[in-house]
């Protein structure tokens, strides 16, 4: 038999996601875009209603694909008894994710919001015999308990005012009609809820200050951290800036700190992505450098902008993890691309998409980010802000080709003599290649399809297409001459690899960076993840140890405690 009786339920859950998006894909661009708004449940001071509009349309065929492609990818990727709990993880990730986004309330939004906390906790400590995995799954849970507190904190608001859920209006960008009315007089609560809003916005989407888990979160398996830096935990706080900016974009006085706190993560965490030599701690600095991206180019007023580089960049960044995933499988699981195997004619496969994941991450014509990229970058020259803005923003441009031009460097001409292991059966090669294929497939798709939907190729003048072709230009040159330098002492521009720079200035600022960081977490992680099991509701013998069934209980317990308390009011 070509396929193991254990692994068919992958095979049904990736096929099935795979072809309820095309029927989406085919009801979306075949028909008209009408809106649906659904009421199912109402009750005094609760409204359980959900909206499909344009936004949410696109996202359930985006979050739909994505997923199908990753439990494919899984079939080869993950083979395992507890397969099938797993593949169930990742569904009821999906399904979190998509009640977060059709949620046309607070309420709804915040089951989702948790739903999706709670399961990036238990994938990223699937192995929890690692006490890595198991602390990154709690550190993750640390830092966005912060925003989870915040958006709690809105709901309540919201209950205690009792406006909002009784009047539950099908807005298309903001959740809330009743409350902007009722809040225009009220001076101090409107900046209160400004500012649990903007934490909100800044926790989830993992920008400065809250971004350390991000690379943590990479002690999961690869194809969690497909699902979770593509289309589900870091996307949950770009969607929410997506729907809270219409009352955010009153008054400049909110905005800009946003807009200063995007740029200072995308050109740090690029910078820093330049001075790593993990594969998939690299990409993922890569995706809290395009959240800033994402979130710079909402808040800078533009939300169409923002919404198609989400959905690009969860594509190539899925392909990017997966392709990374079989790089290492090939090479001996080894993370470090200077020590991997790109010789054998098996890694050929995954040296192209490799490829073609990090020239769309760039925005090569044609590929990616192109479609998005090139589009804000002229906008962007065009807005009124000043050249600090502009310049951090193009910088951040030419980092994002030296570390992705230096990955691709370190793959292919840092060969090592380790023998390859990717000798899987012929059908796990298929079940892996194929995923990604759908990928590329996909990514080319929407790429194309929304910028000519939307009309982001609006016609420029020749003095803007200009100054696009030299950002392009110099981004090539600048990873060109990265690599043809003969040591790293000549390559003084080299953020993390200069001798003089790194033990002068860098070397104290990140010292006392990584000392403060450590201590912060650790107290407070063991201060609060350092209690006896409260509740069990799921166990599996040999899957799930101890240590990580405490952190879980409390976790799941205190979640379900929050909704019977929003309940209670």
């Amino acid at each position: 038999m070509i396929f193991q009786k254990k692994n068919w339920i992958l095979v049904w859950t990736g096929g099935w996601l795979v072809t309820f998006s095309l029927l989406l894909v085919a009801q979306a661009w075949l028909q008209t875009w009408s809106d649906y708004f659904y009421d199912f449940l109402f009750y005094p001071y609760f409204c359980f209603s959900w909206k499909l509009f344009l936004t949410q349309k696109i996202f359930l065929v985006f979050a739909t694909s994505i997923t199908g492609t990753i439990v494919l990818f899984s079939h080869y990727y993950m083979e395992m008894p507890e397969i099938k709990i797993f593949s169930s993880f990742l569904f009821f990730f999906l399904i979190f994710m998509l009640i977060l986004v059709c949620g046309s309330t607070l309420f709804m939004m915040f089951i989702g919001w948790e739903g999706v906390g709670l399961m990036s906790f238990l994938l990223i400590g699937w192995f929890s015999s690692r006490k890595a995995a198991v602390f990154s799954g709690k550190k993750a849970v640390f830092y966005n308990r912060v925003g989870d507190f915040f958006f709690a904190t809105l709901i309540v608001y919201e209950m205690m005012s009792q406006t909002s859920l009784l009047h539950c209006l099908p807005m298309k960008n903001f959740f809330i009609s009743p409350l902007i009315s009722n809040m225009e007089s009220m001076g101090l609560t409107k900046s209160l809820i400004i500012i649990a809003s903007i934490f909100c916005v800044i926790v989830k989407s993992a920008q400065f200050f809250f971004n350390p888990w991000l690379t943590s979160a990479m002690e999961g398996p690869t194809p969690v951290s497909s699902l979770l830096h593509s289309s589900t935990m870091v996307v949950a706080g770009v969607f929410f800036s997506l729907s809270i900016f219409p009352y955010l974009g009153q008054t400049h006085y909110f905005t800009f700190p946003l807009i200063i706190l995007s740029l200072i993560t995308m050109v740090l965490t690029s910078l820093s992505a330049l001075s790593h030599h993990d594969m998939k701690k690299i990409i993922a600095l890569s995706t809290a450098s395009q959240l800033g991206f994402m979130i710079f180019t909402i808040m800078m007023g533009n939300l169409d902008y923002g919404f198609l580089h989400m959905v690009v960049h969860g594509f190539f960044k899925a392909l990017l993890f997966m392709s990374s995933g079989l790089a290492i499988h090939s090479s001996n699981n080894y993370q470090d691309p200077r020590k991997m195997q790109g010789q054998q004619l098996s890694s050929s496969f995954v040296m192209g998409f490799l490829f073609m994941g990090s020239i769309a991450l760039v925005g090569l014509p044609f590929f990616g980010a192109f479609f998005s990229k090139h589009s804000i970058l002229i906008w962007v020259s065009h807005s009124k802000w000043n050249l600090i803005c502009m310049v951090g923003f193009v910088c951040s441009l030419l980092l994002t080709f030296l570390y992705s031009g230096r990955l691709i460097f370190l793959i292919s001409y840092n060969w090592s003599n380790l023998p390859s292991i990717f000798q899987a059966l012929r059908w796990a090669k298929v079940s892996a290649n194929s995923s990604l294929s759908i990928l590329l497939v996909w990514m080319l798709f929407f790429g194309w399809n929304l910028s000519s939907y939307w009309q982001f190729h609006s016609p420029v003048n020749q003095q803007e297409w200009f100054f696009f072709v030299w950002i392009f230009l110099a981004g090539i040159s600048l990873t060109v001459l990265a690599f043809k330098v003969k040591t790293y002492s000549h390559f003084w521009f080299y953020f993390g690899m200069s001798s003089i720079f790194n033990r002068g200035i860098f070397f104290h600022l990140k010292k006392g960076a990584n000392l403060s960081f450590k201590n912060m977490e650790q107290s407070l992680l063991n201060t609060f993840f350092q209690k006896q099991p409260i509740l069990f509701f799921l166990k599996k013998p040999g899957l799930l140890k101890p240590p990580f069934f405490s952190s879980f209980s409390n976790f799941s317990s205190s979640f379900i405690f929050v909704i019977v308390m929003l309940g209670c009011l």
